[in-house]
């Protein structure tokens, strides 16, 4: 299973305060985490949100953690 997060919005590459409990717990558990910037998604610029996210060869679910979209 697959985890996706939000970024803290000052820094990409770092999870959101908010959820850094749960991100670490889910790395802990050897779950695979990734991180997506709300901030540039609401911008519009999807490329630049989703970066953080590795490219799948085949479609898989995911969970979505984070703000609401």
């Amino acid at each position: 299973m697959k985890l996706i997060f939000c970024a803290d919005p000052l820094n990409a590459k770092a999870v959101d305060q908010n959820y850094e409990q749960e991100f670490r717990a889910a790395q802990q558990l050897g779950l695979e985490v990734s991180l997506i910037s709300l901030e540039s998604l609401l911008d519009g610029q999807v490329a630049q949100a989703v970066k953080g996210v590795p490219c799948l060869e085949m479609p898989e679910s995911c969970i979505y953690r984070g703000w609401m979209l």
